[in-house]
């Protein structure tokens, strides 16, 4: 009879076992579990509870613009603009400067 019950009970050692093997949900957790539960409980503690963010999709007519062949030139107020050149342009600075040193 007791070895029924070993060849039933999980290896004493063997702290993670699958549940597909095992039969059934594990009786033992690993250590790592609680650690990890302990981290997420302080982090709680110190930061408050995560709040999910909201994806907001907003659909717009056209292509977006082609910022690595023409250059970026965004209006970011009535006073301000973003301006960029086109990512060729950059590259070939780039290989003059390698080229001249």
């Amino acid at each position: 009879m007791a070895d029924e019950d070993d060849a039933l009970d999980p290896d004493p050692g063997d702290d993670e076992q699958d549940d597909a093997t095992s039969g059934g949900p594990s009786t033992r957790r690993p250590r790592g579990t609680f650690i990890g539960a302990a981290m997420l409980g302080l982090e709680q503690a110190m930061f408050g509870k995560v709040k999910q963010e909201t994806v907001v999709e907003i659909e717009a007519s056209g292509d977006p613009p082609n910022i690595d062949l023409d250059g970026l030139d965004t209006a970011l107020g009535p006073d301000h603009r973003l301006v960029g050149p086109p990512l060729d342009a950059i590259k070939d600075r780039a290989r003059r400067r390698r080229r001249r040193r």
